[in-house]
């Protein structure tokens, strides 16, 4: 069975931290533009302009030359029907386990936090790992319920929630934290899947605290 590279949070939080404000710029530009772009569509591009976040983050984690620019994030565009059936049957699952457990507040909020976690994860496995939508959800509910996947899942909710702050200066700041959030979950996919030659359908996770 093969095993993924152990990580830190504290260290990929501290690593995505200085990623951005390297790439202050281009970060919050592609943000923007996905975010933007995302909205007048009704959330129907929410998947291609992710992958496009991601795949300009890659890039700056890769170092390559020339450096990405705003334009990158159309490359999203190569994912789109990937992303967008993802984005749709993720939405169509937390639907279901919402209405299940819809007279228990605390477990609602947990299935909310896991499936905002599996929908960024879910893209990044679409976008830098070359799976189709079933591929990955089959991955990350098996990291889950397997516990093989957890701590990256949590890792993943963690950023979200470091993004999230943004919104308490009166919703401004999250054209800061949310870039920052998609940078410290693309080093952690760097560190986790940092030899190609691993399986992703076959692995588990070394983390420490």
């Amino acid at each position: 069975e093969g095993e993924m590279n152990v990580f830190s949070m504290s260290e990929m939080i501290a690593s995505g931290w200085a990623l951005f404000k390297e790439n202050m710029a281009v970060c919050i530009l592609s943000a923007l533009v996905a975010s933007l772009l995302s909205g007048i569509t009704c959330g129907l591009l929410c998947g291609p302009m992710l992958a496009g976040v991601f795949i300009v983050i890659k890039k700056l984690i890769k170092r390559t030359d020339p450096k990405p620019t705003v334009n990158d994030v159309f490359g999203g565009f190569t994912y789109f029907l990937q992303t967008f059936l993802f984005i749709l049957l993720m939405g169509i699952i937390s639907g279901i386990i919402n209405a299940i457990f819809a007279l228990i507040p605390v477990l609602n909020i947990i299935v909310a936090c896991f499936s905002s976690s599996m929908l960024l994860w879910g893209v990044i496995l679409i976008t830098n790992h070359n799976m189709d939508c079933i591929q990955a959800i089959k991955f990350l509910f098996s990291g889950l319920f397997t516990g093989k996947f957890l701590r990256p899942l949590l890792m993943a909710i963690v950023a979200l929630l470091i993004g999230a702050l943004g919104s308490i200066a009166c919703g401004i700041g999250v054209f800061f934290t949310m870039p920052l959030c998609y940078c410290i979950i693309s080093v952690a996919d760097n560190k986790i899947f940092e030899d190609e030659n691993i399986e992703t359908s076959d692995v588990e996770v070394n983390c420490e605290e």
